[in-house]
């Protein structure tokens, strides 16, 4: 190529392909050299349908004596373009045609259907129905179901429900009557579908809609021309919309007596508004099953669904004025009897074409329709749809039908009675064309100003040079494009008005009405797209005459930039700094965007051999960036070589948070990176004023200048911080005033003051090496990462010459020591295999409070992806002010998931009662998670991590990692445990041991006499636990708390306060270690005054072999075990002493028995037990 200026375009179809870059890139190629242009890139769409290929539905049915079936198949495509090799005006039918199938096209999958709709971007939406016959319709079942072009699946959009229809929801009432037909109006993105049920058109969402969502119920139009009850035996309700003139034609049910063909008009957003309007009657018919219009709105198909299946019609009817038609057209369907063998459903279809498009004349050429019984001829069966010429045919012959025959779900045979069972036919749409400069008209659109994404406006004009009259113009954008009529709007010339408009569409006229002049520049100005989602964008122009018929149709072609999706790049600049370089982009969020950002990452692709983003290349937001808004980010990118002359690429990324659940990326931006001499000669550093930061935070900033090749560069030194929330409390800078510096603003410092301008008398900033400039106290941080300090040095204009960013460590609350990050892996009983991350860490406080529990707060806080939340530190006391805590760790979710960035807040607080929070402070502790295969294993204890301080004598028992029970926390972590859930472990552990026996008995004075003896070295535990089980159950209560002593292995304690009833009791043993050794459990009876009359006492309940009686008196009884009928079944002669007489029940059977005691003292006490085998 010879050097010069280029544009380079990139040649697709729009249909395969949707480009996600721009598809043209304005080029100068140089001298000798080469250019590298893009990048182009493209989302590939490979849709399985294109446009004029047939969609058609039927009854899924199986194989019976008199039809083969098509195991359940409810829908087929047919690729009807090219049909140079179909067989027209004979007796065979066109068996070759391409059919398309998916499994998901079952009846077992979505239901039996019938009405079909299908929008710009070829998803099909279907009606369910019970026309055909049993289909049960119920609450839940799928009523509309949309197809994808681009996989086939089916997914269900709206359900029945037995209740009234509710507008936002996703439902309609329907009680096992299924839905009528469904039709799409492009302008609006929006489908109308008639419901039987209620006598209703509802308007739903279709899958593009903006404002609502797929299959939302926008509204629920009641019909006022007829009433539900004429509706009540209908199968299919027809419907269509006429786009030109924004009506909606439906049919009146033939309950009325007649059927009449009725429009209503619809508001800009697609709503119905009315009135109803009965346009004509159809006469000889009794049901009308789908109505369809040409491209041009001036032709309009009616089909009949009638009871008998060989005397349905199909009509054409020609438009002569607005919502006005001439005469019907019968068009005759089928071979079989007078050839009125229609099915219902209708719809224009185009002139045989190879290729993606039908030629210019070929649009809405030909006739679909339905039919039973196109052919029976010999053994042939076909049943599906007719392709029929638009200009019409006559009955009699195949040849006079001239019609091309398509078997809809490919089964023909002789036994193939298809009769009753076709639906509804839809052909997929085609651009169509007109070309109007033969006629002398044309629009043309002149750019405004410069082309860019925030400015793309156009000057419309206006001219008609032939002999056609023109009333109205009419504009349509396609492909989403929006007209601005609204904030910016555009201006019409004088004497011109709007008649109409939707947000996708405009119509223009003279003021009065009348003649458009033949000329008219600057017809419409500032006509600026909006929503520009691809490149060119097109509109459409309809040349309206006075019954706003369009004469013919032009298209105009805008060259609008794509508006961006996805956070771009206004403006950016990559400028020198001591570290390296920085690389500041002022980015914004475009409204069209799917998400606010709160993440941005910058992906450095290719690396850069020795070049690292510092503090990472993500970087969470401090507000979040919401659609429309702009901000400005900053990465410093460190590096000791010298890249001018190399260039930075790279990939931006915005995310939704941290954990990059939404996502898209500005792609291969490059930015050259500068000279940067200047900044080798400038330094700054800082150093701590004080050792100990634990409640200061105070720095001495030193700055360096040796660059002296220009001593005029430099006029001024900038500080800035740049956490946001942090600022400075206090300057100190009395040396630096001395020397000729002065400071703004004033050292009297305004409120939350995060930058200061460092300027000298000398006009320059004096060469120096580690000048002390100034003394600084900062406040603010909530985080346990660094302060970060930004030092610029600024020329005579106050651009940033040099950049400097230090990092200063600042706690006010706590830091995060001695961390590492583990996995966990854990094999559940089905084998499954599940792995946790286990972070452990120490908590160094910087608080001025002592602290004793520590709380994690996650982001947001209702999630629950780390446990435990609350830890109660075990130190004796609370760990103060510089000091830290024992090592814990925290179980995080594996499903947070691998290669992310986890944030959450450590809490300090100071707890007392338990519960109550006196005193708190937090920060926030972000770490990285990789995948967690790639860290070492959990372990559980770590003797590297064992505490050694002194513990509590308490019973407050924890599960340790390690499954083994603690007598506390303590206990736990000065074994190396660092993760315990409270509780013992596991209940088998506190079966008797023999090596801690207890006794227990009762005193004269009421009291409980307990002993216990350890059959055990004395010097191997820590202290024993006494706990006692009130009369009526319920948890132990720690009665006692005893240090064990050396060499002594009895024991004793004495109960003053035990309550009356049986009281049980347990001593636990607990070892050096923190390990309880449980003894056996006694039992003690007491009473109270109301209880020394005779009492019986028996356990177990129910009892198996032994049962243990006892009593409040004491002495000589009768003991008698009777049963229910009162048979005695054992009696003997005890002697009760307080402690329980064992009695043997194995010899009876299962059932209620009565146990008698009677006293020498005449007393008398009885207690029902039960026995169980």
């Amino acid at each position: 190529l010879a050097p010069g200026d280029y544009t380079l375009m990139a040649q697709f179809n729009a249909q395969d392909f949707t480009p996600t870059t721009p598809t043209s890139y304005a080029a100068i190629v140089p001298a000798d050299d080469f250019l590298r242009a893009g990048p182009f890139y493209f989302e590939p769409q490979r849709k399985i349908f294109r446009c004029g290929m047939a969609v058609t539905t039927f009854l899924g049915d199986y194989p019976s004596p008199y039809n083969i079936g098509n195991n359940g198949r409810v829908l087929a495509v047919k690729d009807i373009r090219n049909r140079t090799l179909a067989p027209i005006g004979v007796g065979s039918h066109w068996n070759t045609v391409t059919d398309i199938d998916n499994p998901a096209w079952r009846d077992s999958k979505m239901a039996q259907v019938y009405g079909i709709a299908a929008d710009d971007e070829f998803y099909v939406y279907l009606t369910a129905t019970r026309l055909y016959g049993p289909n049960a319709i119920t609450p839940g079942s799928g009523l509309i179901f949309m197809i994808n072009p681009f996989t086939g699946g089916v997914t269900e959009l709206v359900t029945a429900i037995n209740t009234p229809t509710v507008v936002g929801n996703t439902e309609l009432e329907n009680n096992n009557q299924g839905l009528g037909n469904i039709s799409y109006n492009p302008g609006n993105e929006v489908l109308y579908v008639t419901n039987p049920e209620d006598a209703t058109i509802n308007v739903i969402a279709a899958k593009n809609n903006s404002s609502y969502a797929t299959g939302e119920v926008i509204q629920s139009y009641a019909v006022t021309s007829f009433t539900p009850t004429n509706t009540s035996s209908e199968r299919v309700w027809g419907i269509g919309f006429d786009e030109s003139e924004g009506k909606v034609y439906f049919s009146s049910p033939q309950s009325t007596g007649s059927v009449d063909i009725i429009a209503a008009d619809v508001d800009a957003n697609g709503l119905i508004v009315g009135p109803e309007t009965t346009l004509f009657p159809v006469a000889g018919v009794m049901n009308i099953a789908d109505i369809s219009f040409s491209f041009d709105s001036q032709r309009m198909l009616v089909g009949e669904r009638n009871s008998d299946p060989h005397a349905s019609h199909v009509y054409q009817y020609t438009k002569t004025g607005p919502a006005t038609w001439g005469p019907a057209q019968e068009i005759y369907v089928g071979g079989a009897g007078s050839n009125i063998n229609a099915a219902g459903g209708v719809d224009y279809a185009y002139t045989s074409f190879s290729g993606n498009a039908p030629p210019n004349d070929g649009c809405d050429t030909e006739i679909t329709a339905t039919g039973n019984a196109l052919i029976l001829t010999g053994s042939l069966r076909v049943y599906g749809f007719g392709i029929i010429p638009a200009t019409g045919n006559a009955p009699g012959s195949f040849a006079n039908l001239n019609s091309i025959f398509v078997d809809s779900d490919v089964e023909t045979g002789n036994n193939e009675w298809d009769k009753w069972e076709q639906g509804d036919v839809e052909v997929f749409d085609c651009a169509c064309a007109v070309d109007c400069s033969q006629l002398g008209l044309s629009v043309s659109a002149t750019p405004e100003d410069t082309i860019s994404v925030d400015n793309c406006c156009y000057r419309i004009d206006y001219l008609n040079t032939g002999p056609e009259d023109v009333y109205f113009l009419q504009f349509q954008a396609l492909d989403g494009v929006e007209i601005n009529h609204t904030g910016d709007p555009y201006v019409l010339a004088p004497g011109f008005m709007t008649s109409g408009y939707t947000p996708t569409s405009l119509k223009i006229r003279p003021v009065g009405g009348g003649i458009m002049p033949a000329m008219a520049n600057g017809l419409i100005s500032n006509f600026c797209p909006k929503n520009v989602l691809a490149f060119p964008q097109y509109v459409l122009v309809n040349y309206l005459d006075s019954s706003q018929v369009a004469i013919c149709t032009d298209t105009l072609v805008f060259s609008c930039p794509v508006e961006e999706t996805c956070l771009y790049i206004v403006s950016d600049t990559l400028e020198c700094d001591s570290l390296g370089y920085k690389y500041t982009a002022t980015v914004k969020n475009p409204s069209g965007a799917d998400f606010p950002v709160g993440f941005i990452k910058l992906n450095v692709e290719p690396d850069i051999p020795g070049l690292t983003v510092l503090g990472g290349e993500g970087l969470i937001l401090p507000d979040t960036l919401f659609q429309g808004d702009t901000t400005t980010i900053m990465w410093t990118l460190e590096t000791s070589e010298d890249l001018f002359g190399d260039t930075l690429c790279f990939i931006l990324s915005a995310h939704d948070g941290v954990e990059e659940r939404l996502c898209c990326a500005e792609i291969d931006t490059c930015i050259a990176f500068p000279a940067c001499d200047p900044c080798k000669y400038v330094d700054a550093m800082v150093k701590p004023l004080a050792d100990d930061q634990v409640g200061n935070c105070c720095f001495e900033l030193f700055v360096t200048d040796t660059f002296t090749y220009d001593p005029n560069l430099i006029q001024s030194i900038q500080v800035n911080i740049l956490n946001p929330g942090v600022y400075y409390t206090g300057i100190d800078a009395t040396q630096a005033q001395i020397d000729g510096w002065s400071i703004s603003p004033p050292l009297v410092l305004p409120p939350m003051t995060n930058s200061v301008l460092w300027t000298h008398s000398s006009g320059i900033t004096p060469n120096g090496v580690n000048y002390n400039l100034f003394d600084f106290c900062i406040e603010g941080t909530t985080s346990t990462d660094s302060v970060y300090i930004e030092v610029v040095w600024l020329d005579a204009d106050s651009m940033g010459v040099c950049w400097d960013t230090l990092a200063i460590f600042c706690p006010e609350c706590l830091n995060v020591i001695n961390d590492t990050l583990t996995c966990q892996t854990t094999i559940g009983p089905a084998g499954g295999v599940t792995q946790d991350y286990v972070y452990t860490f120490e908590v160094f406080n910087y608080s001025p409070f002592a602290v004793n529990t520590i709380g994690i707060v996650e982001n947001p806080s209702s999630n629950t992806n780390i446990s435990p939340d609350v830890i109660s530190i075990p130190t004796i006391p609370p760990f103060s002010p510089g000091g830290a805590s024992v090592p814990i760790s925290i179980i995080i979710d594996g499903s947070v998931g691998s290669d992310t960035t986890l944030c959450f807040d450590l809490v300090l607080r100071q707890v007392i009662a338990d519960s109550i929070d006196i005193l708190c402070c937090y920060a926030t502790h972000c770490i990285y998670l990789p995948p967690c295969d790639s860290l070492p294993p959990f372990l559980c204890p770590n003797p590297e991590l064992a505490n050694q301080g002194p513990c509590p004598l308490a019973w407050d028992p924890v599960c340790g990692c390690d499954t083994l029970t603690y007598s506390n926390s303590c206990f736990a972590s000065n074994a190396g445990v660092t993760y315990w859930t409270p509780g013992v472990c596991d209940t088998a552990v506190m079966n008797p041991d023999p090596r801690v026996v207890l006794s227990g008995s009762l005193g004269a004075s009421g009291e409980v006499l307990l002993d216990w003896m350890l059959n055990d070295d004395p010097s191997q535990y820590s202290h024993f636990v006494l706990r006692n089980w009130p009369a009526g159950g319920g948890a132990p209560v720690t009665l006692a708390v005893l240090p064990a002593l050396a060499g002594q292995q009895q024991y004793n304690f004495v109960d003053l306060n035990a309550g009356s009833g049986i009281q049980e009791y347990d001593v636990l043993a607990v070892d050096l270690d923190g390990h309880p050794v449980y003894s056996n459990v006694v039992q003690v009876l007491l009473m109270n005054g109301l209880q020394q009359r005779a009492m019986v006492y028996t356990y177990p309940v129910p009892a198996t072999n032994y049962l243990n009686v006892t009593s409040n008196l004491q002495g000589d009884a009768v003991l008698e075990l009777i049963s229910t009928d009162g048979r005695t079944l054992l009696q003997r002669r005890e002697t009760f002493q307080g402690l329980p007489v064992p009695v043997d029940v194995s010899g009876i059977g299962s059932g209620v028995y009565m146990v008698r005691l009677s006293f020498r003292s005449g007393d008398i006490g009885q207690q029902r037990i039960v026995k169980m085998e």
